[in-house]
């Protein structure tokens, strides 16, 4: 049970706070919400009467915690949620480099999801092979759908990423399945017909070798996750109509690049790579929204975090918190670990190989050389 506390103090007559040593947290009713802590001390008077079991792993001498998702049970309920990022087992503090960057950098991180930067470059453009517009009627929803897409909608309207349209094309919008949130929630537009007419970009892919080579030589690391990346990108005005999105309520048109798009990933890539090329930085690299920052040594991999968040400032890019990972000695990229120059498989990746049946057909066959493959430079005879 929750030790009740009184109306004066939260404004609700049923709530209790939870005191733990990596999570704390407020607890409503059947739902979770966030509360304003102290910088420097996560004291709570009041504890919660609940068995809550903690999934941890340890990742370096520091004991910090993996963002994990925790569940707790609840009188039946299931209450997701994400502990605090880059939090110590003793003390639920960061350590103090880690807050003194994080304060110093504030604006760098994005406060909200439609909170997001716009890289300074030029507006980029969608090349079709086709001048003849894609237009497609909006698909059925049901009625709680259709008003968590006008919810979402009028948010991006807000934050200046779409605006209303009078474009010949359209393509349809709809709801997918978002796991943290157990349910519906992630907007999706259906560009499949725009994506048959875009002209292809030939920009490379970062070379997963190359990566864990330069990984490889570090000792100490921290990844970076940008704020819905893709939505950085500016687009050219005269390209906007074309990625045109309607609904049952309206018809709407990208200012940013959207997810979907088939030479989205390139075009992101290319601008973040040359992002890092143009100040000449060789303690870090990119893979999509994924920023890898790697050091020699702790004194040396805070002037390189200070330097990375001075580009970000510069080029008006935002970062998200709850995704980034400070200062670790042992780091998990693209199904690796990477630790003291050691590069091995993910365990999580291992333990889905062995859990693989037998292959009994062609299809199967391929799906597990897929999954073993990938590993083949890691060992002799492979």
């Amino acid at each position: 049970m929750l030790t009740p506390i009184s109306k004066t103090n939260c404004h609700l007559h049923h709530a209790g706070f939870a005191q733990n040593k990596a999570l704390p947290m407020l607890i409503i009713g059947y739902k979770l919400a966030h509360m304003d802590f102290p910088q420097d001390n996560y004291h709570l008077p009041i504890l919660l009467h609940l068995t809550l079991t903690l999934q941890r792993r340890k990742i370096n001498n520091d004991n910090y915690l993996q963002p994990l998702k925790i569940r707790l049970t609840l009188h039946q309920v299931n209450v997701l949620f994400n502990p605090p990022q880059s939090v110590t087992e003793n003390n639920c503090e960061l350590r103090k480099e880690v807050k003194d960057i994080i304060k110093n950098f504030d604006s760098v991180f994005s406060k909200d999801k439609y909170d997001v930067g716009a890289l300074r470059v030029e507006p980029q453009i969608i090349v079709l092979n086709s001048d003849l517009p894609v237009s497609l009627r909006p698909y059925r929803t049901s009625p709680v759908e259709e008003q968590e897409i006008k919810s979402q909608v009028e948010k991006l309207l807000q934050a200046g990423l779409i605006q209303e349209s009078n474009s010949p094309y359209s393509s349809p919008v709809t709801l997918a399945f978002k796991r943290d949130e157990g349910k519906k929630t992630r907007l999706c537009i259906d560009f499949r017909k725009l994506n048959a007419l875009c002209k292809s970009d030939s920009e490379p892919l970062p070379l997963m070798d190359s990566l864990l080579d330069k990984l490889s030589k570090a000792k100490i690391f921290s990844s970076l996750d940008l704020a819905s990346g893709y939505w950085h990108v500016p687009i050219h005005p005269k390209d906007t109509e074309k990625l045109a999105f309607c609904t049952n309520f309206g018809l709407y048109e990208w200012c940013r690049l959207p997810f979907g798009i088939k030479v989205a990933p390139a075009i992101f890539n290319r601008l973040i790579r040359r992002i890092l090329t143009k100040y000449k930085i060789e303690f870090a690299c990119n893979y999509f929204d994924d920023i890898i920052v790697y050091s020699s040594s702790e004194l040396e991999h805070w002037k390189h975090l200070k330097t990375i968040f001075e580009i970000c400032e510069k080029e008006n890019i935002k970062l998200k918190l709850s995704k980034c990972v400070f200062a670790q000695t042992k780091i998990s990229f693209l199904g690796y670990e990477i630790e003291q120059g050691k590069v091995s498989p993910n365990n999580a990746n291992i333990e889905t190989i062995k859990k693989l049946q037998p292959p009994t057909n062609v299809k199967e066959l391929q799906r597990f050389l897929g999954s073993v493959n990938v590993y083949n430079k890691l060992f002799f005879n492979m």
